[in-house]
């Protein structure tokens, strides 16, 4: 067709970029599992790995928020600049939701949680698991990051945090794994996610000329550190996991509301599946 050859070359120069930054990526995140088995052994390496195949799947969180929002902000750029920035502090708001409510629910209950789904021989990696959600509340805001780098087209800036990101998880990995193990990988993925994930984020905001209003994140915050309070206290009473997750909700969705952090009209749009804006 006329006119498509250019479209295909953009294409390419545009996907030949990310997925290059996406490959670095992808390196710096299962690397370090294979240095725990080469320089920690066995043992601590399948501990290393039932932690991080939690990691693994609790990502379908923003994966689902950006499902939904990546076509709202991506249709609004550059038309909307405005509206572009209401989506982009919205989803950091849902996202932070979902990621700090898991941090701190897994750091009161994390040993329930894995000799619940691996057994008490996994009881040990406990320590680790609140260390991993720690890097899945950066990974998370890394998804609405690694989104708008596509919209704003800043891949070759990406593929430049992503090499960083991987040299320094490759040297910490080398220095640390061998006298501390697994727990000192777990370390440095919240390093090398921080990182990429700051860097990006920070090239994201001054592309749009956009400062985050850190007051509903904030209540997110504090609304995330009352609910794993709460939890603390309940498990002080022997409950076991399912009713520790029913407290959880509950009490994380009452403190959301209280200080304002979720207003209800959102929950009545999400439940009818309308627009927020």
């Amino acid at each position: 067709m006329a006119g498509s050859s250019r479209l295909w070359r953009e294409l390419l120069r545009v996907g030949v970029v990310l997925g290059a930054g996406g490959i670095l990526v992808i390196l710096y995140v299962r690397l370090d599992q294979v240095l725990v088995f080469q320089f920690a052994g066995s043992r601590q390496a399948g501990l290393y790995g039932a932690v991080y195949r939690i990691l693994d799947q609790v990502q379908f969180i923003p994966l689902s928020v950006m499902t939904t929002l990546f076509p709202l902000i991506a249709s609004a750029y550059p038309v909307d600049l405005p509206r572009v920035r209401r989506l982009l502090q919205t989803s950091a708001e849902y996202l932070s939701m979902g990621s700090l409510g898991a941090l701190a629910f897994t750091i009161v209950a994390a040993r329930p949680i894995m000799v619940l789904l691996f057994g008490a021989r996994f009881g040990p990696a406990a320590s680790v698991l609140p260390i991993l959600m720690g890097a899945f509340v950066s990974i998370s805001f890394g998804y609405l990051a690694g989104n708008m780098v596509v919209i704003l087209g800043l891949q070759r800036r990406f593929l430049g945090y992503a090499a960083v990101g991987l040299l320094l998880n490759v040297v910490l990995n080398l220095l640390l794994i061998p006298p501390y193990g697994y727990k000192a990988a777990a370390w440095v993925t919240v390093a090398t996610e921080v990182v990429v994930m700051s860097q990006t984020m920070r090239s994201v905001l001054k592309e749009l000329q956009m400062r985050p209003n850190w007051i509903r994140l904030g209540r997110v915050a504090l609304s995330a550190a009352a609910m794993g309070v709460g939890v603390a206290a309940a498990r002080r009473f022997g409950l076991p996991l399912g009713p520790l997750v029913g407290i959880a909700a509950a009490e994380y969705l009452a403190l959301l509301l209280a200080l304002r952090a979720l207003r209800p009209r959102e929950i009545a749009a999400l439940l009818r599946r309308e627009q927020i804006d």
